[in-house]
């Protein structure tokens, strides 16, 4: 696997060798919404194109942007499709914790 690791690695195969972008994602994102619905996708990089998301400079210059975004925003699940020819980091809700609670803050 080329990359970091953030939260709980899954690792998938495809039988292509060079997969698609969209096939990558839309394979990561099917396994990350087994484990929450609601997963949301943080950040991806591919190492066969060397593209990324977000398209942004921040952080620390000893680690990638999109590593940085994603370990900032709490990602805790990667998932590396062929070895990490891509790589995407999610952000899940562990399990029995819920979403759908309503904020508890009176209104005025």
């Amino acid at each position: 696997m080329k990359g970091e690791v953030l939260g709980k690695l899954i690792t998938l195969a495809t039988e292509q060798t060079d997969p698609g972008f969209e096939q990558a994602r839309d394979l990561a994102r099917a396994e990350a919404r087994r484990i929450d619905p609601q997963a949301m996708l943080l950040s991806w990089h591919s190492s066969l194109t060397g593209e990324f998301y977000p398209k942004i400079e921040c952080g620390r210059q000893d680690r990638p942007s999109w590593i940085v975004w994603a370990a900032s925003r709490g990602a805790n699940l990667t998932v590396a499709v062929n070895d990490g020819s891509y790589v995407f980091y999610y952000l899940i809700q562990p399990l029995g914790d819920s979403r759908n609670q309503r904020n508890s803050r009176s209104m005025p």
